[in-house]
């Protein structure tokens, strides 16, 4: 219904997204975070930028009801989520640290996530980092925008540059800033081995 609501008022489906990676709450994670109840969706991690990340949601909160509705398990909370026109406001029912509590987000489009690079690694300071918009040249394969850079930062300084697309890191393919968040925590402090597309050429850029 909410589906064919958008279509008829709209003329198109605009999924939203919540931005989060989570897996469902079974009996021994209920018993490992001091839960009674067994069911909900567990964030183990927060997109950047995201609308999660935005409400102040964290790895390891426990997501038991939306907008009033109780929240099973992460198909739930996914298929709850996916039908809402991106830009809604969503209540969500959250248990940190065994204490209920609740938070409001608005849902956005996956394009719209964006964060400061520094956030990520502070070798990266000076940039601000986007997914790609589906109407990207390289939207079909993924990768990680550069919106910004600031001139003289240490990112500008490794050779980054607005419109420039990061495709992989110290080797690994990055496809969105889920991606390249959890490809960059990996790290152990070395210097990052970037692949760059420009244009219709590319590159690998080192940054230290």
């Amino acid at each position: 219904k909410a589906i064919a609501t958008q279509l008829a008022r709209y003329g198109e489906v605009q999924r939203g997204q919540l931005g989060v990676v989570m897996q469902d709450l079974t009996p021994d994670l209920a018993q490992a975070f001091g839960l009674k109840r067994h069911r909900g969706a567990v964030v183990t991690q927060v997109v950047p930028g995201s609308a999660a990340e935005k409400a102040g949601l964290r790895p390891g909160d426990v997501i038991v009801g939306i907008d009033g509705k109780q929240v099973h398990d992460g198909s739930a909370l996914r298929n709850a989520i996916g039908v809402l026109r991106a830009g809604t406001p969503v209540r969500l029912e959250v248990i940190r640290e065994g204490r209920l509590m609740k938070v409001t987000a608005t849902i956005a489009l996956p394009r719209d996530a964006r964060t400061e690079g520094e956030r990520l690694s502070p070798r990266l300071a000076g940039a601000v980092l986007g997914n790609l918009d589906e109407k990207h040249p390289l939207g079909e394969s993924g990768g990680v925008a550069v919106v910004e850079v600031a001139p003289g930062s240490q990112a500008w300084e490794a050779g980054l540059r607005q419109g420039d697309v990061i495709v992989s890191v110290n080797r690994q393919a990055v496809g969105n800033l889920m991606d390249l968040s959890r490809v960059l925590a990996q790290g152990r402090g070395d210097a990052i081995l970037l692949n760059v597309r420009r244009g219709n050429g590319a590159f690998f850029v080192v940054v230290r």
